[in-house]
Formats: C-alpha cells, structure tokens, sequence
C-alpha cells in the first residue's frame, strides 16, 4: 500500500522545516517594517540582516507602500513567501514524485 502523507517521505520533513522556518523570519521582518520598527534596534538589525539573503533575489520587484504613516505595507517580503512556498510545494511534490517511483524499484530489487 503506497502512502500518499507527503511527512512521511525522506527529505519533505526538511523541505518542510526550512519552508515553515524561512515564512517564520519573513512574517516577522514583514510585521517589524509594517510597524516601522527602528532599524536601529539590536532585535530589528537582526532579523532584518537574517533575512536579506532570502530576499535579495527578489529586490526591485515591488516597492514599499506606505498605509498610513508610520505603517508601511512590505509587498516584496509578501511576494517572497508567496514564492518561497511556491517552491517548497513544488520539491515536496517533486519528492513525492520520485518517492512513488523509487519505492517499487527498490521493493523489486530486494526480491
């Protein structure tokens, strides 16, 4: 009986973990710049220098959108995650995908 529970693979629970640990960071950087906090803060500079690499191949997509002062609106931090958990379904299916096919072939080899 094949299972279909995508934990259950090799590797999803690590595709997994650094999805649900990238979208953690990106909320709080998104919710640390809506709130306009002092970049200046140990806290802030922290996680604002933690996350700039995950978000470096994305600069220039969007700009700030300021809601009202001092609330600002991060829609490139928004657009990452959308594609940071794009990606993360996409190698879990992948991993899925490769874990339907291989399984037999490895059962048939032990045989």
């Amino acid at each position: 009986m094949k299972s279909k529970d995508a934990t259950r693979l090799p590797g999803a629970g690590l595709v997994g973990l650094f999805w649900v640990v990238t979208e953690f960071f990106l909320a709080v950087r998104f919710v640390l710049h809506f709130f306009a906090v002092n970049p200046d803060n140990g806290f802030a500079r922290w996680v604002f220098n933690s996350t700039n690499s995950m978000m470096s191949p994305f600069r220039g997509v969007f700009t700030t959108t300021v809601v009202g002062h001092p609330h600002y609106v991060d829609l490139q931090t928004l657009f990452v995650m959308a594609v940071y958990a794009v990606v993360a379904t996409l190698l879990g299916a992948l991993l899925g995908y490769f874990h339907e096919v291989a399984m037999p072939v490895a059962a048939a080899r032990k045989r």
